[in-house]
């Protein structure tokens, strides 16, 4: 069986000695990387490994984990770990594969951490699909969609959206389709000649740019829509349609 990466960010040290041994006695494809016991510490050791499941406890000290997810872009499957039932919503919004409640049952890890590795799978065989596709030079995307893989054209998507840990690709029919993944990674994936991120939420498709609007700091593309640009962008878009049309 494939094995995979985990760190435990908990504000308890008995707690992650806890959920270490669980691992440890229940889990035989699990590698634990790292440990952190707050916000600073978690980000210094994801700056350091690239686990591929975060457990995560809810409350650390006066600051809610969520602070942390909303700092920094996190590809990992997260597992939350906690007391408190009340933010199993705001964990689903930040697409957390399971929510558990301590004390943890052995069979609800088990089954959390199996939903988890189903998931890192599927991420595996999107990502040779997409490795096969710039191979053969056909410019598509394959998506994950509930149980299946759907192949889009790069023509067909006009932006992107974050929402969360998830992104909102908008198509050119209307469609709409939500994936599991950050924009971040769709910032990686997606060719920087055609793409171009605007705004910490979005990313554009410049071929159905129609208009800049500086004072609005908007762009308004084809099909009606409009996406914000930051400040912080403004120049580099910019430059990016100063290079791409002809500017009288």
């Amino acid at each position: 069986m494939k094995r995979y990466t985990c760190m435990i960010v908990d504000d308890e040290q008995d707690a992650r000695e806890a959920l270490t041994v669980l691992l440890q006695r229940h889990v035989d494809h699990l590698d634990i990387v790292a440990e952190a016991s707050n916000i600073e510490e978690a980000e210094t050791a994801l700056g350091r490994v690239n686990p591929d499941i975060l457990f995560l406890d809810v409350e650390l000290g006066h600051t809610l984990i969520f602070e942390l997810l909303d700092r920094q872009e996190i590809n990992a499957r997260l597992i939350f770990t906690t007391a408190h039932d009340q933010y199993a919503f705001k964990a689903i919004k930040a697409r957390a594969a399971d929510y558990l409640l301590k004390p943890i049952r052995p069979s609800d890890l088990r089954e959390a951490v199996s939903r988890a590795c189903t998931e890192l799978d599927k991420d595996q065989l999107i990502l040779e699909l997409n490795q096969l596709l710039e191979q053969y030079n056909v410019k598509r995307l394959s998506l994950p969609v509930k149980d299946q893989i759907r192949l889009a054209s790069l023509n067909e998507v006009i932006y992107c959206k974050a929402d969360n840990n998830y992104t909102r690709l908008q198509l050119a029919d209307d469609e709409q389709i939500v994936v599991t993944k950050t924009l971040k990674h769709f910032e990686d994936l997606l060719p920087p000649e055609t793409f171009i991120r605007v705004h910490q939420s979005y990313i554009v498709n410049s071929n159905y740019i129609r208009q800049l609007h500086l004072a609005d700091s908007a762009l308004l593309l084809k099909n009606d829509f409009s996406v914000p640009v930051s400040r912080a962008r403004k120049q580099r878009l910019k430059d990016f349609l100063r290079s791409a049309w002809r500017v009288c």
